[in-house]
């Protein structure tokens, strides 16, 4: 099921106009749950404030340029997936670790992710 509402979050991800990839992954923060995060990376010309990776909710919290970004993202997937689509965590990335083939690589994401529930 995890596989499936990435997919669905990426996708509207991907319909935000300032956003030119994203790649969701489930990330094991407890024996029994798991949280969606987000690695999002901007088109040319969208600010996404001066420190690019740090979790949403931070953002929000701040001051800084890419806070209106940060929350425009959260509500577009408010509205496009509902509230639960809105993963726990979202990266502003200046570029997305990829394979020869052009798929992202989950298990570099997925460990980025798990690294900051340290």
């Amino acid at each position: 099921m995890d596989e499936v509402r990435s997919a669905e979050i990426e996708a509207a991800l991907m319909r935000h106009p300032t956003v030119a990839n994203a790649a969701v992954v489930p990330i094991r923060v407890s024996n029994n749950a798991r949280a969606l995060y987000a690695f999002i990376k901007l088109k040319e010309g969208a600010d996404g404030g001066q420190e690019m990776r740090r979790p949403l909710a931070k953002y929000l919290r701040e001051q800084d340029g890419g806070q209106e970004i940060r929350r425009s993202l959260a509500e577009y997937l408010r509205e496009q997936v509902g509230s639960l689509g809105v993963p726990e965590t979202m990266y502003i990335e200046p570029d997305l670790p990829r394979h020869r083939v052009g798929t992202f690589k989950r298990d570099i994401l997925a460990e980025i992710g798990a690294r900051e529930l340290d």
